[in-house]
């Protein structure tokens, strides 16, 4: 299974076949002598290159033969184009090309082949190191124009003409154009080739830089236009993809990691706008009620329910340092890297900053790493015995995910009572500021429930959509019943009945998991069975004898009974 998918049974080799490779091994065993002692000659020559070409066609996952090719490719750019002459520039550029198109006819034999992506990955990076040469003197030559053209009469529709043509040639590689329409090329083939999904989004993220890098003349709103016709593209080439399959899990990844490089600079929330989260969620939506039983739409949801899912604070202690000092021992709803990047405040009984303790430091508790579920708040010494804590996220905030992905907070605000080591609630929260986020998960949360909820009522054994449900569930349940955000008792029926229904979905998974094991305990007896018979057939001609105990009878039951526990 991959992704909820049943992968296609292998099937077995024919005699003639077995002949085949067993010929071609040999071939392969002598090629990988004479390569490897070539190798140690340090034959770097154009005829080796020729050999190694006609080598990959017999094994082209063979790393020694690409090894040795790279080494001949370095000593011939460092010594036929070593210097960066306009006509050597151009050669070493036609040879990158030559190797990709080679590159291509292998890759199209073993599409999945890593040894091959690895290698093209290197080859690109050759031929952009020449591009790069290249635009340094494009834009040499446009600031000598630009020199010659201040001594003259200005001429501004000239100048914003070049401008643009300027920028359109910069932004162009050459090289990745070319590796990207060989991935459309391989995905036509097979859309679910991860390899090639991968590569693109490799290729993807260096055109970005390439794009940033030589574009660093211009003005950042030209900047920020091009790269995002770019993205737009790219994410706009997944999403039909997907809704020509939704089982390509490789689209759909795509698309969340495009997606928040896209929105970096638009004002949101969210690491991506929420229209924009609304719009993938009704995406899902067709999804789940076309193909419920595949894994890859379940997966990208968890993704995009997380994006407008706060951390929250789940805990919260008084303890004592080793220095004696008192610590708030903050438990979170996840682990998060930065949350003293939060604002963090002491406040005094009338709602004011403690003006002598101004900076109040939070460190991960009991461990060295830079990210933890568990931060403390070393508290300074003499500090008024009772004072409000208030935890709060601005713009400049940086928490963020294992991942390096930005994360919301969902702000804080309690009483603390030092001397009876105690915490109270505030009669409100008008002062929070996420009151918007919270009803926007909620309002999710509960279309998502009933959708999920439909869907499972009309067809029964749905694994995926049980256990995402319960997620759900369970999710809207930690935000409901946290008890250091409820202000007063409206939520406690609410609440029961979430915990009756988790029970009930923890129930149904566990009658699933029990039907699924049993499939597939009748099906290892099936075979076991079906072994057991064949071995008895070739004891009882005598050309075997058993190798343990005589009694065969013993052994068979014993192996039964292995798969009747």
């Amino acid at each position: 299974m991959l992704h909820g998918k049943k992968r296609q049974a292998k099937q077995e080799l024919s005699e003639e076949q077995k002949k085949e490779i067993e010929v071609k091994l040999k071939k392969i065993l002598t090629i990988n002598q004479t390569l490897l002692k070539k190798r140690a000659n340090k034959d770097f020559d154009r005829a080796s290159l020729e050999q190694t070409e006609k080598f990959s066609s017999l094994s082209p996952d063979f790393q020694t033969l690409w090894n040795y090719r790279r080494e001949i490719i370095e000593h011939i750019f460092n010594t036929e184009y070593k210097e960066m002459t306009p006509e050597n520039l151009k050669a070493k550029y036609e040879f990158v090309f030559k190797e990709l198109e080679f590159l291509v006819k292998s890759i199209m034999r073993s599409p999945k082949s890593y040894t091959l992506w690895f290698h093209r990955q290197w080859i690109i990076q050759k031929g952009l190191e020449v591009e790069q040469t290249q635009v340094a003197q494009q834009i040499q030559q446009s600031l000598e124009k630009k020199d010659d053209e201040e001594n003259k009469e200005p001429q501004m529709q000239l100048q914003e003409e070049r401008r643009a043509e300027l920028l359109k040639q910069l932004s162009v590689s050459k090289v990745l154009e070319f590796e990207l329409k060989l991935c459309d090329k391989m995905l036509g083939m097979d859309e679910r080739n991860f390899h090639c999904w991968n590569y693109r989004l490799l290729i993807s993220l260096q055109y970005l830089q390439e794009k940033e890098s030589r574009l660093s003349q211009f003005d950042e709103e030209a900047r920020l236009k091009i790269k995002n016709q770019f993205l737009e593209k790219e994410c706009q080439m997944a999403e039909t993809l997907i809704k020509k399959n939704f089982s390509n899990f490789s689209a759909w990844h795509y698309r969340s990691k495009l997606m928040p490089i896209m929105y970096k600079t638009v004002n949101t929330d969210y690491l991506i706008p929420f229209d924009k989260i609304q719009d993938d969620l009704a995406l899902l939506k067709h999804a789940f009620f076309t193909d419920p039983k595949d894994q890859s739409p379940w997966n990208y949801h968890e993704w995009l329910i997380s994006l407008i899912s706060p951390v929250q604070i789940a805990s919260l202690t008084l303890e004592k340092s080793e220095n004696g000092h008192d610590l708030i021992v903050l438990g979170l709803s996840q682990k998060v890297k930065n949350f003293n990047s939060l604002n963090i405040s002491l406040l005094n009984d009338v709602g004011k900053q403690v003006d002598q303790y101004p900076n109040v430091v939070a460190k991960p508790h009991n461990t060295q790493r830079d990210i933890s579920s568990v931060w403390s708040i070393e508290l300074p010494e003499n500090i008024p015995s009772y004072f409000s804590l208030q935890i709060h996220q601005t713009e400049e905030s940086s928490l963020k995910h294992i991942e390096d992905t930005r994360l919301l907070f969902r702000d804080f605000f309690v009483h603390i009572n030092l001397e009876n080591k105690k915490f109270e609630l505030p009669s409100s929260e008008i002062w929070i500021r996420d009151n918007s986020l919270i009803d926007n998960l909620t309002k999710i949360l509960n279309a998502d429930i009933e959708n999920i909820k439909e869907l499972t009522d009309f067809e029964k054994g749905l694994r995926f959509a049980v256990q995402r449900l319960k997620d759900l569930v369970m999710l809207k349940h930690e935000f409901l019943a946290n008890p250091f955000y409820l202000t007063d008792g409206s939520q406690l029926d609410s609440i029961n009945n979430i915990e009756s229904y988790l029970e009930e979905l923890t129930s149904n998974l566990i009658k699933i998991d029990l039907q699924s094991h049993q499939a597939l305990h009748n099906k290892t007896l099936k075979s076991w069975s079906y072994v057991k018979f064949k071995w008895e057939k070739v004891y009882e001609s005598g050309s075997l004898e058993w190798p343990i105990l005589k009694d065969r009878s013993e052994i068979a039951d014993r192996h039964l009974g292995y798969f009747s526990c």
